[in-house]
């Protein structure tokens, strides 16, 4: 099964591309990777585990971003669009 958690830090991220003010957060695919790889690396780090993080520091998720509802509609378009069914 596909983990909530990971589900809902995907949601927040595609939530917040809707204030880009029309530019992308990162101009490279190593600026993108910056705080995955922040959080995959530094130490410390476990107690936020499951926490978002953005411009590798600890932020706060908008309610919006939280909204199981709005999770919940994200993920059923994403799996028709994709085409696959999951239970």
């Amino acid at each position: 099964m596909f983990p909530e958690s990971l589900f809902l830090t995907c949601c927040t991220q595609v939530l917040s591309a809707q204030s880009w003010s029309g530019t992308p957060p990162c101009s490279t695919a190593r600026e993108g990777a910056q705080t995955s790889l922040h959080c995959a690396l530094a130490e410390g780090l476990e107690p936020l585990s499951g926490k978002y993080f953005s411009d590798c520091k600890r932020t706060w998720v908008s309610p919006r971003a939280r909204n199981n509802k709005t999770a919940e509609r994200l993920w059923n378009v994403s799996c028709e669009l994709l085409g696959i069914r999951w239970e």
